[in-house]
């Protein structure tokens, strides 16, 4: 006989808010991945203040892009997370029209139907039945869910909630709730936790997000466009396999799946689309569609490949880099970054200019691969970034 004393666990996430343009210069350090050693910073200090081992000398002028021909007029927006303190939490009134819509829900039903088979009430405690059907994992799991001892139910965990002008112009709300783990949306047995984020609107309309359901979560942040434009971004996954994302856009008090189906991450105010640190495809929205567009990448004019493949702090990185570029796999993108793909993973290095030292800097992986984005991402620009 197991009796269960439970508590509501109430953990309430603020993520937060401002907007940020795609600087035409970004001086901020290389992600930790992509970090130089000493010797390579010495390297690339002594190459600052010579030429480029072109025969040219690149000053604080020289600019990737002005080698780059015919860049298109899409208008393509970069991104930042919103992380603005001041931005508050949910409502009480729509924590509960959240709680109430999950409660509505075939989610909640299954798991209900899941906890009956699995526990009865006997003289006002909760007894676990004989020789249940789930694996115990799972039954010792949702009996720290069960609330009460009148009737099988359970507690719903606030875990992060936002209340903000989704919509660019009303208050809205998003809010996570932590519940028992449906069955059926099992990832792995670890435990029995599950994340149904709910969207309620300034009418106090409800919405589950679906596609931002998870048993695993990483990150519910929203997201701030250059034009004004606010989404929500769910990250979530077990393992590296698993690792997914899902962007919502809203527009008349109704949520709009954006994007799914890969994990993606915002690097120097871009979004990156790939697996773990296999590739990192960049896109950005554009303001006039309203769709994401990849960045496409080109190939550098003669003199920038030279420049390229005979600076010294590119070569410390990338001894091979005329070949590759003969080989076609040097890509310009955004007329900022300058890759050397190598098309297998954790081999390609991406490099930007570095106006105020005058050299090259390496830093993390920008590449053009055709095969890490979303299917719906079918259009891509050469624009400068």
């Amino acid at each position: 006989m197991r009796k269960t004393a439970v508590m509501a666990v109430l953990v309430p996430i603020v993520l937060l808010a401002a907007c940020t343009l795609i600087p035409t210069d970004d001086s901020s350090e290389p992600s930790e991945q992509s970090a130089v050693s000493e010797s390579s910073v010495e390297s690339r200090s002594e190459a600052s203040s010579s030429d480029s081992g072109a025969g040219i000398e690149l000053t604080e002028d020289f600019y990737i892009a002005d080698h780059i021909a015919d860049f298109d007029s899409a208008w393509l927006v970069g991104c930042s997370f919103i992380d603005d303190i001041s931005v508050p939490l949910a409502d009480d009134t729509a924590v509960a029209a959240a709680i109430e819509t999950y409660r509505k829900s075939e989610l909640y039903g299954e798991a209900l139907e899941l906890a009956n088979e699995m526990f009865t009430i006997e003289n006002g405690e909760l007894v676990i039945n004989e020789n249940p059907e789930q694996p115990l994992w799972l039954v010792y799991g949702y009996s720290d869910y069960l609330a009460g001892t009148s009737e099988i139910d359970f507690r719903c965990d606030i875990v992060a909630s936002v209340r903000h002008k989704l919509d660019g112009e009303n208050e809205e709300s998003i809010v996570i709730l932590r519940v028992p783990l449906p069955y059926s949306q099992m990832e792995w047995s670890g435990h029995t936790d599950y994340h149904i984020p709910v969207y309620v609107n300034a009418d106090g309309g409800t919405e589950i997000l679906y596609d931002a359901c998870r048993q695993d979560y990483s990150a519910f942040r929203l997201l701030s466009y250059m034009d004004d434009t606010v989404h929500a971004f769910f990250d979530f996954g077990h393992n590296e396999s698993g690792h997914r994302s899902a962007i919502y856009a809203f527009k008349n008090g109704k949520a709009e799946l954006k994007l799914s189906g890969c994990p993606v991450s915002v690097y120097r105010n871009m979004l990156l689309g790939g697996f773990g640190w296999d590739t990192f495809e960049p896109f950005l929205l554009n303001a006039e569609s309203g769709e994401f567009c990849a960045l496409a990448a080109v190939s550098p004019n003669a003199e920038l490949a030279e420049i390229l493949c005979t600076d010294k702090t590119v070569l410390t990185y990338v001894p091979n880099a005329r070949e590759l570029y003969e080989n076609g796999k040097l890509q310009i993108i955004g007329g900022r970054y300058a890759t050397f793909a190598t098309n297998s993973p954790w081999s390609d290095n991406t490099f930007i200019y570095d106006n105020a030292n005058r050299c090259f800097q390496r830093v993390e992986t920008v590449v053009v691969t055709g095969t890490a984005l979303p299917e719906t991402i079918t259009r891509a620009y050469n624009v400068r970034i």
